[in-house]
């Protein structure tokens, strides 16, 4: 993995967001970017420095990019909760 890479970072962040319970209109919110902006952030799509700073001042750092990256998540309806179900490290 290249913590270089827009998707590796995308990923990472979203992950880690996913991992914390917090909703994307939250860091849509805190950032003053839109919804759509942040799942395009989280998809490798954009390269928005002050989105990834917002996770990274969240208490994202760059050694634990590679294990959010590599973690899968499903939506749980009845608990408004992420669930992590599979890690591959």
């Amino acid at each position: 993995m290249n913590i270089f890479d827009l998707e590796f970072i995308g990923i990472a962040c979203g992950n880690y967001r996913k991992s914390k319970n917090i909703p994307r209109h939250i860091v849509a919110d805190k950032t003053g970017y839109t919804e759509q902006m942040i799942y395009k952030f989280e998809k490798g799509d954009s390269t928005n420095l002050p989105i990834f700073l917002w996770y990274i001042d969240m208490g994202l750092t760059f050694e634990a990019m590679e294990h959010y990256y590599n973690m899968m998540f499903v939506y749980n309806k009845s608990t408004g909760e992420y669930m992590k179900v599979k890690i591959d490290e």
